[in-house]
This record gives structure tokens, sequence and C-alpha cells, in this order.
């Protein structure tokens, strides 16, 4: 069988140009992706994930990973975030080999799982060439920038990737189907925000990987202020910009993975200004929405589906409509 050629070697011969594709093996096919084109198994049947945004797509899509990188709660147990409440599956009730931190991959543990396909999670300062090589030496490899890739997108590519694209067709029409609810519940032109207090400043989102892209998808507008901001991208500002920041409705976020509750939302945003609730109309009238951010965040259908029945539920509330 071909082996997978490092990114040197991609570089060093052109291998991105589609004519290439046919020094695939026969039984590969060339996939392009975050760092190139990479040939990967017709049939990968040992498939690694390099960080839980990817391996609940996967589950969903009714791929179970050999192997997965995960956290440590505080008692040093091994957990695959948000896995748990959107998919049942976890590393304690599962055959899912802990394969170390999203930023401190072990090399080994992957080794040992002889994956025939690798799909690399990246997103920040998380997207290392050197790593991609490294595990590109294991088995193929391929990166999705997690960020960049919202909404049912980041599905779509890990469905081109694993051949499960039969799936992905049921959960796109699951997916259009609850966001043509939640737009029933929008009036055409409803401004929204989504933002967090963090250490004293306050960090706006373009899309968010599920919550912003959901909001998009159902029609919502974003100010200006958040629209400048790169897709897949955050923004700290300070409390005087806030006033641009005037819209419909709030949404913001809690870690729910860490025993928060709305009220540590709020204590973040107070932080930022203490009297912010009454600097912003949305949140003197109400509207403002606290998710939690284990569903809100996830690249995963069913915590999209959480964010759109919240939403919902939200919007529909006649005790928080708009001002006449």
């Amino acid at each position: 069988m071909k082996f997978h050629l490092t990114l040197a070697a991609i570089v060093a011969i052109g291998f991105s140009s589609p004519a290439m594709a046919e020094d695939c093996a026969e039984d590969q096919r060339l996939i392009k992706h975050h760092y190139g084109t990479t040939c990967i198994p017709e049939n990968a049947e040992r498939i690694v994930s390099t960080v839980s945004s990817v391996t609940v797509p996967l589950i969903e899509l009714g791929i179970m990973p050999v192997g997965s990188t995960g956290g440590l709660d505080s008692n040093g147990q091994q957990y695959l975030r948000s896995s748990l409440n959107l998919t049942g599956v976890d590393f304690p009730n599962s055959d899912m080999m802990f394969l170390g931190l999203p930023n401190q991959l072990d090399f080994e543990a992957i080794t040992a799982a002889k994956p025939d396909l690798i799909l690399h999670g990246v997103w920040g300062s998380i997207d290392s060439i050197e790593n991609y090589e490294r595990l590109s030496m294991i088995a193929p490899t391929i990166g999705v920038h997690i960020q960049k890739t919202t909404g049912i997108d980041l599905h779509a590519f890990v469905a081109e990737a694993t051949g499960t694209q039969s799936k992905l067709k049921a959960i796109r029409e699951l997916y259009d189907a609850q966001i043509a609810q939640l737009k029933r519940m929008a009036p055409e032109g409803l401004t929204v925000a989504v933002m967090q207090g963090y250490k004293g400043s306050l960090l706006l989102f373009h899309t968010y990987p599920g919550m912003g892209q959901v909001l998009r998808d159902a029609g919502f507008k974003f100010p200006d202020l958040i629209e400048e901001i790169e897709v897949g991208s955050r923004k700290s500002i300070s409390a005087e910009y806030l006033q641009e920041l005037d819209v419909d409705w709030i949404v913001t976020s809690y870690r729910n993975d860490r025993g928060q509750t709305p009220a540590d939302a709020i204590a973040a945003l107070e932080e930022v200004l203490p009297n912010w609730c009454e600097a912003l109309t949305a949140c003197r009238e109400g509207r403002v929405i606290y998710l939690p951010r284990d569903e809100a965040a996830a690249g995963s259908i069913m915590g999209s589906v959480a964010t759109i029945y919240a939403l919902t539920t939200h919007l529909s509330d006649p005790a928080r409509q708009l001002s006449k």
C-alpha cells in the first residue's frame, strides 16, 4: 500500500495538484484538507481523532474512533468533553483509547492505537505543522480547522473523509428542519451579539462553532463590530465599545463541564463593567440567553438541536418580546 507523504514531501513534489490524484493507490482516494491534499483509505477501519470537536461528529455519523484526545477532570479522570451529554459515549463506557490532551498529544498512544486514518483537529495556536508531520508518519492524516469549519460543514468534512454521506444526509435534514423552526420565531432583521466576559475583557465571536452558526443560518443580524471579525475567530474588547453591541438579543455561555451556571457568566460580564446590564437594552428588558457551552459550542448536531430548542423557547416567550 502506498504510504502517506509528510507535508515537506507534499510541498516538494507539488502533491496538491489535482493531477496527482492518479498517484493514490487503488484502495485509496485523494482528499483536500487544512494542510493540503492526502491519499486516504477508501474504507478506513481504525480512525483516530485528536480533538473532541471532531470525535463527537464521528460518533454522530456512526463511526466509533479507536482513540481520541480528551480532558482530565479535577480527580484526574479521563473524559471526552461534551460527548456524554450529546452522544452518550465517553472513555469509561467505550473502547476508545485516551490519546492525551489536544495540546499535548500522546504520540506513543496514537501509534499503539494502530490507526489507518487520523483526523487532526486544529484551532488557534493548536495549528502545528510539526504535529501534523509527526502524525503523518503514523498514518494518513488530514487536518480540519474546527473554528473555521462551523455548523453542519464540520459533519460534511468528516463524512467525506469517512464515506458516511448517507448518514450526513439525515443529519443535514434534521438540522435544516430545526433551523426552519427557529426562523419562524425570529422576525426578519432581528439583531444579536454572541459575547462573554473573560478576565476583565469582553470576548466577541464571529461565529462560534455551533451556536453562532445556528444564529447566522436562522437569519439573525450581527453588529458591525462582530462582522469585522474573521470567520472562526474572536476579538477581545474593552467596556468602552459596549454601546456598539446594543442589539435585540444577547447570547452568552458558561462552562457547564466545570460546574458553572449562568451566575458565572453574569459575574464574568460584571467584571468587564459592573453596570453592563443597564448599558444594554437587551439586558435591561430581559433578552439575554445563557447557554451551557458544551452544547452551544460543540461541533455536534445534537448540540445544535439543543441550542435551537433553547433559542426557540426564549424567542417565543411573550414576556420577553421586543418593546413596541
